[in-house]
């Protein structure tokens, strides 16, 4: 795929793209706000996926979520109920999926709380999610190796992960969550600018610290919530 940048846009289609010194809509964009971008390949070749609140994407009918492969927007599934604000790809020892992050409750028709997996083909709940916290939400995903192996971090407001106490930020290692000590106090607001940069789509696994000379970059950019997937 050709050198290029993906951005979010207030100019009504929401994400732009920066090639050979200009500016142009990828495949139309989408009609609602964008809020999050990550790399994922579901298997056919990595794409971009984008999350937010939005129910269309270059005209095809999507649920707050959909797949930019270069050439063609598609759905995910069915979809998340909910807005979408953070998004990142992680391997929780069953090959790397696409996490999905925000206020939402149902993910592809199945009662997820704030937090999703899609594997490629469907979407599944992480336990009993995220609860509690006055305004649920799920703010931003990581992925962190604290030594004793990749998890997925996890901010927001809440007071429960999966059943466990934690407060505003929490640790999924694929099987289960547990607490970081006694949590941070308020919500866990990510920056405000996501970045990836690669020479081209990168497969799963790509490095968690890109080079800054490369020459693609996307960027997410909201006076909301942002996630800091590397």
């Amino acid at each position: 795929m050709p050198a290029a940048t993906f951005r979010r846009s207030e100019l009504g289609t929401h994400i732009r793209k920066w090639q050979a010194s200009v500016w142009s809509t990828p495949g139309g964009g989408t009609d609602g706000e964008v809020d999050a971008l990550a790399v994922f390949d579901d298997g056919s070749g990595a794409a971009l996926y984008v999350g937010g609140y939005f129910t269309l994407a270059g005209g095809v009918p999507v649920t707050n979520i959909a797949r930019w492969d270069g050439t063609a927007w598609t759905a995910v599934g069915s979809g998340i109920g909910g807005e979408v604000d953070a998004l990142c790809a992680f391997d929780d020892g069953n090959g790397t999926a696409l996490y999905a992050g925000g206020n939402f409750s149902l993910a592809g028709g199945v009662s997820a709380n704030r937090i999703a997996k899609w594997d490629g083909s469907a979407w599944s709940a992480l336990g009993s999610g995220l609860s509690g916290g006055g305004s649920t939400r799920v703010a931003a995903l990581t992925v962190f190796d604290d030594g004793i192996g990749p998890a997925l971090y996890v901010a927001g407001t809440f007071t429960s992960a999966g059943g466990v106490a934690a407060t505003g930020i929490a640790k999924y290692d694929g099987s289960g969550w547990s607490a970081l000590g006694s949590g941070v106090n308020g919500p866990g607001h990510a920056p405000y600018t996501t970045l990836f940069r690669s020479r081209s789509l990168p497969p799963a696994g790509w490095p968690r610290t890109p080079s800054r000379s490369g020459p693609i970059r996307w960027a997410a950019e909201n006076r909301a919530f942002r996630s800091a997937c590397p």
